[in-house]
């Protein structure tokens, strides 16, 4: 009934190709003959003709959120409340790039809506605003603040950096940055970006056979300011905890994995006794 496309980055490169238009070609593949298909508005340049190409190849309509209708009212590491086409909404999932998620939402909604489908714009202003998504930045705790995001391509890291600037900065005194990631991800783009944000980076390994060493990855690269290396994930988030005051903040991020393993284990009761 509709097909949804979101952001187009690079990542599974070995499967989907070496450029962001051969990428793009391989996803367009979803848009099918005489079908209707959703744009996430903010896509690179190179991806737009490719997306247009296919759906005038297959007569398929291209619908597109209108960022010119969206008003920001304001931004929190609690979520975003804005308007967009006549609509008030609110999603608790922090960042600029969860309301252009949420406008492509509403689009879609509305293209099902003109097939026959009953979602009034209420149902779906309340879907948004009680959607949650664990692991991308989420905050699971305060006094100290701890984030998880799953980040882990490089597009996911640049968007994960500027939504630490905007949003978790202003907040906190300092930063301890928690990474560990995919030996095959682009860890020497992903490491100097967060580690040049840190007040303290302490690189770990995710529990997967396919993850970065810590200690290789340190010597590999010449990263800004104080980094430590732990063996694990929950050795590295206790490290973490102990350093941080209340006024601090601690993420974690770099990998799926290793956002699951620490989310599993989290215990808030510890994390606010400083025992963690």
């Amino acid at each position: 009934e509709a097909a949804v496309l979101t952001s187009i980055s690079f990542d599974h490169q070995k499967q989907l190709g070496g450029t962001l238009a051969e990428i793009a070609a391989e996803k367009a593949g979803i848009i099918k003959p005489g079908g209707r298909s959703v744009v996430y508005p903010c896509q690179a340049e190179e991806v737009w003709p490719v997306l247009h190409s296919r759906a005038v190849q297959v007569g398929a309509s291209l619908a597109c959120p209108d960022p010119s209708a969206l008003t920001i009212l304001s931004e929190t590491l609690e979520g975003s409340h804005f308007q967009y086409a006549g609509l008030d909404l609110f999603t608790p999932m922090p960042g600029r790039h969860q309301i252009y998620n949420a406008l492509t939402v509403v689009e879609t909604a509305r293209v099902l809506a003109g097939r026959g489908f009953d979602l009034p714009d209420g149902i779906v202003a309340g879907g948004i605003a009680g959607t949650r998504f664990a692991g991308r930045f989420e905050l699971l705790a305060t006094s100290p603040h701890l984030v998880l995001d799953g980040a882990h391509n490089q597009d996911g890291v640049r968007v994960l950096h500027r939504t630490v600037r905007a949003l978790l900065r202003p907040e906190v005194g300092r930063l301890i940055v928690v990474m560990g990631m995919m030996a095959d991800k682009d860890w020497r783009t992903a490491l100097p970006l967060m580690a040049g944000e840190a007040d303290l980076l302490i690189l770990t390994r995710p529990p997967d056979p396919r993850a970065l060493d810590p200690r290789e990855a340190l010597e590999a690269l010449c990263l800004p300011g104080e980094v430590r290396c732990c063996d694990s994930g929950p050795q590295a988030l206790a490290l973490a905890r102990s350093l941080a005051s209340p006024q601090d903040a601690v993420l974690a991020c770099g990998s799926i994995y290793l956002i699951g393993e620490l989310r599993s284990r989290f215990d808030p009761a510890a994390w606010r006794a400083g025992t963690f």
